[in-house]
């Protein structure tokens, strides 16, 4: 019973070590803004449309519009 137990505490810790890897490799490398000499939402002089989402270099928004 206590090898199960281990064997189960081993899964689970791996699987969390994995996820919380994943996850500071994807704050880390979070190149959103990498391609904008101006972020617009950092200045309040600069209007953006409702929905805009940045990308690596424009702003995209959902739908054909």
């Amino acid at each position: 019973m206590n090898k199960l137990r281990l064997s189960i505490f081993g899964i689970v810790f791996v699987t969390m070590v994995i996820v919380i890897a994943i996850y500071a490799y994807e704050r880390a490398t979070d190149d959103t803004y990498a391609g904008m000499s101006i972020i617009p939402e950092e200045h309040e002089d600069i209007p953006l449309f409702e929905g805009l989402e940045p990308t690596r270099s424009d702003y995209e928004i959902d739908g054909d519009r």
